[in-house]
């Protein structure tokens, strides 16, 4: 079935009418046309009539690091649920990190397997993993948080999930999409947020298994996560999901890690895309098209620079937020943790 269909001369018609359909206009100096349009110093896309989204009742933000980014621009002007005092007391691996990088998921299925887990009950305390010194460690969070004893890490896994929990609360629910590549526990049947140390796959040299997922591996798990919440959030919640523009830091699949990206960001784009079209409540934003289509994007190589995230924020706000707040102005400067890899 196809994704979009229009009637033939209506459609023709709309290449005159859509003032964004042209990649050269016939005026070649428009500042409409796409070629005008990318490359400048922060890109702006032409969007259509903004769905004007109610986040009063909160928003919660799960993905990739490009989450916190979003959670940073919105604290000021909406209650994030995604955010919590009980983040204050968790010690972090080093000092240099940003707070809440321990609530990364990077992958679809990652971001299935928390939102199950807190909705719906079933954790499997079997995936910690124990290290050669007696430590244990999550592999479900990021490396931010440190390894602990076995009862301390269980506490923290389960304030996690009850933070997690809040999803269900929230009106708005952002998913950040990151990546493709994954690690699974075949002990568990679950698949990692952290890529395993090689402590830990010295350990349990058959544990762990590296893979490349396919297009429908990811649909699927998204469709898992409308699922979920369709049964346990509010009877009125939206959802906005984007592809995290930060890209791959080092991929073990033997391939360029230039052409590994790619294949993940064109694959998440692609399921973002079809997903949105599917489901009336589950709206794209395109913060990884403003990204690559602007100028010098990356302060360091692989983050987005803080001017082009509170950019960003800004269109954010203008295409989905109501109440006025589309034309509030940054007060907080999107932030990604040094650990992420996508």
């Amino acid at each position: 079935m196809p994704l979009l269909t229009r009637m033939g001369l209506p459609a023709l018609k709309s290449i005159q009418s859509y003032r964004a359909a042209r990649w050269i206009d016939k005026d070649e100096t428009s500042p409409e046309a796409a070629l005008n349009r990318i490359g400048q110093r922060a890109f702006v896309p032409i969007l259509g009539r903004s769905p004007g989204l109610d986040p009063s009742r909160g928003v919660y933000a799960i993905g990739s690091c490009f989450a916190r980014g979003i959670e940073n621009a919105l604290r000021a002007h909406v209650p994030v649920l995604s955010i919590d005092d009980a983040f204050d007391d968790l010690p972090l691996a080093r000092p240099d990190v940003t707070g809440r990088g321990f609530m990364n998921k990077y992958s679809t299925f990652a971001i299935d397997q928390e939102l199950r887990w807190a909705l719906v009950g079933g954790f499997p305390e079997e995936s910690l993993v124990r290290l050669a010194d007696g430590r244990w460690v999550d592999p479900h969070t990021n490396p931010t948080l440190l390894p602990g004893p076995r009862a301390t890490v269980l506490a923290r896994r389960r304030t996690l999930l009850e933070i997690a929990r809040q999803s269900a609360e929230a009106s708005l629910v952002i998913i950040t999409l990151g990546l493709v590549e994954v690690w699974r526990d075949l002990a568990t049947n679950t698949v990692t947020t952290m890529t395993p140390s090689e402590e830990m796959l010295e350990t349990n040299p058959k544990r762990f298994q590296f893979e490349v997922s396919t297009f429908d591996e990811n649909y699927a798990a998204l469709e898992s996560i409308h699922a979920t919440l369709a049964a346990n959030g509010r009877p009125d919640h939206q959802i906005v999901v984007t592809v995290s523009p930060v890209p791959l830091n080092a991929t073990p699949s033997g391939r360029d890690v230039v052409l590994a990206n790619t294949y993940s960001k064109s694959l998440l784009r692609v399921a973002a895309e079809q997903w949105a079209f599917s489901h009336d409540h589950v709206h794209y934003f395109p913060s990884y098209e403003i990204t690559v289509n602007s100028a010098d994007p990356y302060r360091d190589g692989r983050h987005v620079r803080h001017d082009l995230v509170a950019h960003i924020m800004t269109v954010f706000r203008r295409r989905f937020l109501s109440g006025g707040l589309g034309a509030a102005t940054p007060t907080t400067r999107g932030t990604v943790t040094a650990v992420d890899n996508a």
